[in-house]
């Protein structure tokens, strides 16, 4: 075998695996990112309902409060005025928000 031969498939197997390799890691990277770009929105949204939950159960509980007698229809108006007044209510739209753009698969459950 020529010299010039040896050389010149050494030369391209090296050249092809270093493209190769580059291409491999190029995708292991892509999919890396967008894996956690998904799982940080997925945790977004699960803060976003698990604050909305509360929210809604603390506006109902007041209401246990009032028919054992502990504080008055009138109190209890003001906590459900006052939480109301609250500037992070923007819980339900933020979900529906996260839903629509990025889990669109879920949009079903959470209608």
């Amino acid at each position: 075998m020529p010299i010039w031969l040896t050389l010149t498939l050494g030369l391209l197997t090296v050249l092809g695996s270093g493209v190769g390799s580059g291409v491999v890691t190029y995708r292991l990277n892509a999919n890396q990112k967008e894996r956690e770009f998904r799982r940080q929105k997925l945790e977004e949204c699960f803060r976003a309902v698990h604050h909305y939950t509360i929210s809604i159960a603390t506006h109902y509980l007041v209401w246990v409060d009032v028919m054992s007698g502990k504080i008055t229809y009138d109190q209890a108006n003001e906590m459900i005025i006052a939480e109301g007044k609250r500037e992070d209510r923007e819980y339900p739209l933020n979900v529906e928000l996260l839903i629509r753009m990025y889990f669109p698969s879920l949009r079903r459950q959470f209608t």
